[in-house]
């Protein structure tokens, strides 16, 4: 049989098959095999009467056929790179078909996609000198989703998605915002198509919102399935994974099962919480080596119990080590909801000494009753060490305010305060650990004084310059709470006059009743040479004209003063 029978014989069983499928098909086939690269194309309708009005492209093929002793049952076919090369210079790509037969009527037909994304991927991982490329052929099935009508439609629809875009590797691919694939086959069938046929992907860019085509890669089925999984009557989780179309392997929490040799692979990932959970699991399937999944019991016995019983050791350890870390965490009222395995060395080391510190162990560098700062990864906690008693308190706990009495002295007189009295916005912003409801709660039960009420002033005035420079609502609102305390404590211009301001930011407006309350404290004989209650009064009411009057009147360093004061923020906006 000459290479022209063989050609002619190949470009037959094409047509006829184009021809099964003249529902949206139609073959336009070059027989003498003359025409460079490509044998003729195929026309794709979208209706079987195939009016120009319904024709929707054409598909670029190459046709090759090959006489065989024997079908193979993974097939590659020889291509020269030049002609590679060649097709790439078709932006939507060419679909290569091979016809093997033993005779004219006992043959297979297989293909391969050289959509531009298959051919650069190809071209790119060759060498200078390499004259030939083995392409991975696929057979095409019609009992499946393989069929003739869904590779060539599954072609159409990809090489015009691909045509002129350009293809990004994994360099890029935290650039990506959207993300879509073109799949041609039924909902039932997509489990099956995902993992047979070539599914491409393609993705629009955050910034440049430019749409590209993404590397091809290896696509699995998962399906997740509702079964309890139980070990000793204790369940551990709520459902598994099945991975492929077969359903030969198994994920069940941090293992997964591969029926097929009877083996299981452990991975353990994600936050300690999960880590812990995970660690129980696995100890309970080393010692009782078995799972339950509702009512079937899946068996595991292990042979080498002397390698089991040092995995179990091994295991217990870092199950020790995560719960102090979840404990650690729990203490400082703070979840530990980041991948353990994203903290960097420095994160780590963090940990660790934190962990140290918690335990009590405490190095010569450590101070009796100081305040420290640690910082892990996202997370950051203030606490203060007693080394006397070797402890470790939250900084922002119940416990401390129970336990610490704090004392500043006043015209040689100590007056009882807050711990928290002098609290400066480093101690706060940012601590994962931070509470601002005990703040409030701390001078619950002390005498307040007008020295007490004077260092609250000052808290109130930093979180209230705290919130205008974050615009984080709980500063402003603990800075509220604080005011409450000192308007039922005593009746004072500042303090009215505070409140005011922070109902202006938090409304962003003050009723006629508070601008009266206002312009009552104005007219005060104590007052009216007070140029800077003046100007607080004239910004919280909207009147700038007697705000620059009376600040023009203020000396050089009551303005510098004044300055300093969240109020003057104010001063910006009119």
């Amino acid at each position: 049989m000459t290479t022209t029978d063989i050609e002619k014989i190949a470009t037959n069983k094409i047509e006829e098959e184009i021809l099964k499928n003249s529902d949206c098909l139609s073959p336009y086939i070059n027989s003498n095999d003359k025409t460079p690269l490509w044998d003729g194309n195929i026309f794709v309708y979208s209706g079987e009467n195939k009016t120009n009005d319904l024709y929707e492209g054409k598909i670029d093929v190459q046709i090759k056929g090959r006489k065989v002793k024997q079908f193979k049952k993974t097939n590659t076919f020889s291509i020269e790179v030049e002609t590679l090369k060649g097709y790439q210079k078709e932006v939507k790509g060419t679909l290569l078909f091979v016809v093997d037969f033993k005779t004219i009527d006992d043959y297979k037909i297989f293909y391969c996609n050289l959509l531009p994304v298959d051919i650069y991927q190809i071209l790119k991982n060759l060498n200078d000198k390499q004259k030939f490329i083995s392409l991975k052929l696929k057979e095409i099935n019609d009992k499946g989703v393989l069929s003739f009508k869904n590779v060539c439609i599954n072609f159409y629809k990809n090489s015009n998605k691909q045509a002129g875009k350009r293809i990004i590797n994994e360099t890029e691919f935290g650039k990506i915002e959207n993300f879509q694939t073109e799949v041609v086959v039924n909902a039932n069938e997509y489990e099956e198509y995902i993992e047979m046929a070539d599914v491409y992907s393609y993705a629009q860019l955050k910034d440049t919102h430019e749409e590209v085509v993404t590397i091809k890669g290896e696509w699995t089925s998962y399906n997740t399935i509702k079964k309890d999984i139980v070990i000793e009557d204790k369940k551990y989780y709520s459902d598994f994974t099945a991975i492929g179309t077969k359903k030969d392997k198994f994920i069940i929490g941090p293992i997964t099962i591969h029926f097929i040799d009877n083996k299981v692979h452990i991975d353990l990932k994600g936050p300690p919480q999960k880590r812990v959970k995970d660690l129980n699991f696995i100890l309970s399937l080393f010692r009782y080596q078995y799972i339950m999944i509702d009512d079937v019991k899946l068996e595991f016995p292990f042979v080498n119990q002397e390698k089991i019983n040092k995995n179990i050791d091994l295991f217990n350890k870092q199950l020790g080590y995560f719960e102090k870390i979840v404990q650690v965490f729990k203490f400082f009222n703070t979840e530990f909801d980041m991948n353990y395995e994203d903290l960097s060395e420095i994160d780590l080391k963090n940990l660790h000494r934190l962990i140290k510190l918690f335990n009590g162990n405490f190095g010569d560098e450590i101070k009796e009753l100081q305040k420290y700062y640690i910082q892990i990864n996202k997370y950051k906690f203030i606490f203060l060490i007693v080394k006397s008693s070797k402890r470790l308190y939250n900084f922002y706990s119940k416990e401390i305010i129970d336990n610490m009495i704090c004392f500043f002295k006043f015209e040689n007189k100590e007056v009882k305060t807050s711990i928290y009295a002098n609290l400066v916005p480093e101690e706060f912003i940012g601590m994962n650990n931070f509470n601002g409801k005990l703040i409030i709660k701390s001078f619950k039960n002390i005498e307040l004084t007008k020295e007490v009420c004077d260092s609250i002033n000052q808290l109130i005035l930093m979180f209230i310059k705290v919130y205008d420079e974050t615009k984080n609502r709980e500063y402003i609102n603990i800075a509220d709470s604080l005011s409450q305390i000192n308007c039922k404590n005593r009746n004072n211009d500042i303090d009215i006059i505070n409140a005011k301001q922070i109902k202006y930011r938090k409304k962003g407006y003050l009723s006629t009743n508070d601008k009266k309350i206002l312009s009552d404290i104005s007219k005060k004989e104590d007052n009216k040479e007070d140029y800077q209650i003046l100007c607080c009064i004239s910004l919280l009411v909207n009147n700038y004209y007697s705000f620059e009057e009376n600040f023009s009147k203020m000396s050089k360093k009551e303005k510098g003063d004044f300055k300093k004061f969240p109020i003057y923020n104010l001063a910006s906006k009119k």
